[in-house]
């Protein structure tokens, strides 16, 4: 039996392993999302890999337009009522309490 079928029996909330079976470090980079337009809902998910689930996120830096917010599990949800662009520092933690930060900009467009 592999050892990610094993991962996913023995205990549900792993996500990656290493060929040696050890969790893989958590993992999220600088990224721009898809840009949101004012008044139309958005909903994109900040990607990240590794480290063991869930994953706990936090804005530590920045702001985000008006009308957006990030949630606990790492998504830019909202309706903007600004147009710009809007970066802002998040810092993510996996169940190991493993943290890493990523500048993540949201181009808004009228």
């Amino acid at each position: 039996m592999s050892l990610a079928l094993l991962a996913l029996i023995g205990c549900a909330s792993l996500e990656m392993l290493t060929s040696s079976g050890d969790v893989a470090a958590v993992f999220v980079e600088d990224t721009t999302l898809p840009t949101a337009t004012i008044a139309v809902y958005y909903d994109e998910a900040i990607p990240i890999r590794g480290g063991l689930r869930p994953y706990f996120w936090r804005k530590s830096i920045g702001r985000l337009p008006a009308g957006l917010r990030l949630t606990d599990d790492g998504r830019i949800v909202g309706r903007a009522a600004e147009s710009g662009q809007f970066t802002v520092t998040v810092d993510a933690t996996d169940a190991s309490g493993a943290v890493k930060f990523a500048r993540i900009t949201v181009p808004v467009e009228r």
